[in-house]
């Protein structure tokens, strides 16, 4: 039930941040592209997030001049160390796969704060990337909780239901039957 196929996710991925017939944003498209990169490699090597997060900003050196100013700001107001987030995603055999208890992940899904140390251009890299795994995986978690655990939860809840109904009918059955014992006797 924590499992859905890379395909099934990606589609709805693309559905929900590409609007068909309008341009998007090449910061978008390589915002998500290196989080799911970030997403398929973070198991086997921690370290490739800063060689993708290169590969952003050399893609998209432009459109990050407006989120540097935005960190900029950001700095300021607060003078936190980095906070690693907690991975809720992982992908193995073309499966996007919850690290944890769905409930337990929604909780730890709340946006946290993280600053790392250094070059401002790394840390915008490492920052976008980050953030653009985190995104993808709040999408993942969120199609998962929805498609399957809240579908399976009403499912259940309807069955339930389905077999109160029966049962309240059978006890009308045998109070009717009863009754027309009675009588004939």
């Amino acid at each position: 039930m924590s499992r859905e196929k890379t395909d099934v996710i990606l589609k709805q991925v693309v559905k929900h941040f590409l609007v068909e017939k309008e341009v998007t944003s090449t910061l978008v498209i390589d915002f998500l592209f290196h989080g799911l990169k970030s997403l398929e490699e973070k198991g086997n090597k921690e370290r490739t997030i800063h060689r993708i997060s290169k590969q952003v900003m050399n893609l998209v050196i432009d459109d990050l001049e407006s989120l540097e100013n935005k960190l900029k700001c950001l700095d300021d107001e607060t003078n936190a160390k980095e906070i690693p987030a907690a991975t809720i995603v992982s992908v193995e055999k073309d499966m996007f796969v919850l690290v944890d208890d769905a409930m337990l992940l929604i909780e730890e899904a709340v946006p946290i704060n993280r600053l790392e140390v250094g070059d401002v251009g790394e840390r915008n890299e490492k920052l976008l990337t980050d953030v653009a795994r985190r995104a993808l995986e709040v999408f993942v978690l969120d199609h998962i909780f929805y498609n399957k655990i809240e579908v399976a939860y009403k499912e259940a809840i309807a069955l339930k239901r389905q077999e109160e109904l029966i049962r309240q009918e059978a006890n009308s059955n045998n109070k009717r039957r009863t009754k027309k014992s009675t009588k004939t006797t």
